[in-house]
């Protein structure tokens, strides 16, 4: 019989990078050891006081009737929502909140709860979120997302800086709207998992400004509107600028 004195494995470690257009692959040898992991803890589940639902009832009933249809849409979508979508607080209004919050580990927070809810609701589908302006919205406006990326947008008052409207686009679709006149500012946050207007998209995240002023106006008996596409393509007519969160 033979002895096993030793044992040696090759761990080989792939890299793969971009160069030129062309893509490559390198391989390391190294020599691997056994080591010893200890086991992750037992997760601590979270857990809703009765005072927390007391919490979470009060904030969502001193929401807007649609901000509440639109939570219950939110948790609906999750999966954990079988009742009717009216705006009322209820056993499964409760039950589904509670669930949520619980099951998804969110340490108890009613607004950062329900904002993440929200969320859910708002990426489904494309469509404008709210609108702040005053004027009448006369002019056509309408911005396609690239095929790859969710985008949030805003169009903000280029001399006030203040946010008029704000849209949620799926990849690869359109969003159609009228936009009151005046000289515009379009900012945008692209990436993947909404979390919010807070904290944005949770992966491969982008703040970017549109490096020009969109005028919507009346020039003679036309009214005059914009058309943008946000798709990356060489030699685009269209620049911008790099964001952080806070001048978003």
């Amino acid at each position: 019989m033979r002895k096993i004195i030793g044992y040696a494995a090759l761990l080989f470690l792939i890299y793969t990078f971009y160069n030129e257009g062309m893509f490559g692959e390198i391989f390391k040898q190294s020599t691997s050891t056994k080591t010893e992991v200890a086991a992750d803890p037992t997760p601590v589940p979270v857990l809703y006081s009765s005072d927390n639902i007391n919490t979470l009832k009060e904030q969502f009933l001193k929401t807007k009737l649609s901000v509440r249809k639109e939570i219950q849409q939110g948790v609906k979508l999750a999966g954990n929502y079988n009742g009717v979508i009216d705006g009322l607080w209820g056993p499964e209004t409760e039950k589904s909140l509670v669930n949520f919050g619980q099951s998804n580990k969110i340490p108890f927070n009613s607004n950062i709860l329900l904002d993440r809810i929200i969320a859910i609701a708002v990426s489904s589908k494309t469509g404008e979120i709210w609108f702040n302006g005053s004027g009448q919205r006369k002019a056509p406006f309408s911005v396609e997302a690239s095929p790859n990326r969710d985008f949030f947008i805003k169009l903000r008052e280029a001399d006030t800086k203040i946010d008029v409207l704000a849209a949620y686009i799926k990849a690869g679709e359109t969003f159609e709207t009228k936009a009151p006149l005046g000289s515009f500012e379009l900012v945008y946050a692209s990436g993947e998992n909404w979390l919010g207007e807070v904290d944005l998209f949770e992966k491969n995240l982008s703040i970017t400004r549109a490096d020009k002023t969109f005028v919507f106006e009346i020039v003679g008996n036309q009214i005059m509107g914009r058309k943008i596409k946000l798709v990356s393509v060489q030699n685009g007519n269209l620049k911008s600028v790099r964001l952080n969160k806070d001048s978003f």
